[in-house]
């Protein structure tokens, strides 16, 4: 029975020591592989496990990317049918 609340305790150990890095994968962070290196080596720390979390965390992520890369299409297409527009007067 210790054994097994020994593995139990080691398991959880490793998933609340590893979130900084599953939430950089899960939402996929452009620098998560960066986010797990400091994880991994640093997160130890205290101060190395905050930074790793607070930088998953950051808006750097290709989703995000995707959303600007819409926002500045919708900008040209805007713009386009605003010269378009005027080249017609």
């Amino acid at each position: 029975m210790e054994v097994l609340l020994s593995i139990l305790i080691i398991i959880t150990s490793l998933c609340l020591y590893f979130i900084p890095a599953a939430l950089a994968s899960h939402r996929e962070h452009n620098q998560k592989l960066a986010i797990l290196m400091v994880n991994l080596f640093l997160g130890w720390t205290f101060l190395g496990w905050v930074a790793a979390f607070i930088w998953a965390c950051t808006n750097n992520t290709l989703q995000s990317d995707s959303k600007k890369e819409a926002k500045r299409i919708q900008e040209l297409e805007e713009l386009v049918h605003t010269f378009h527009h005027q080249s017609k007067k």
